[in-house]
């Protein structure tokens, strides 16, 4: 069976959230607007956690500066026990 993959954009206005496989297909992906950091993670969380994904990819086109984001992203990962790539 094909792992399915995650891969999670953060933007400054929305961040985008998508599964597929390693040869590039896109099965799913969503779309959601940036609000507060927890809000929004909890947002993306909540959509990776119906998927069972085997890793997670995270990119990000702007100075974030928010830690406490990239910190949520790696406790969805151990949670759920996907691997961080």
């Amino acid at each position: 069976m094909k792992k399915l993959l995650g891969a999670l954009e953060m933007g400054g206005t929305k961040m985008v959230c998508a599964i597929g496989y390693a040869d590039g297909t896109v099965a799913e992906r969503a779309r959601f607007d940036t609000a507060d950091p927890v809000t929004t993670l909890a947002a993306c969380a909540s959509w990776f956690a119906e998927r069972e994904i085997a890793a997670l990819g995270v990119g990000g086109f702007r100075a974030h500066g928010c830690r406490s984001c990239f910190t949520s992203v790696r406790l969805y990962a151990q949670d759920t026990q996907a691997e961080l790539v």
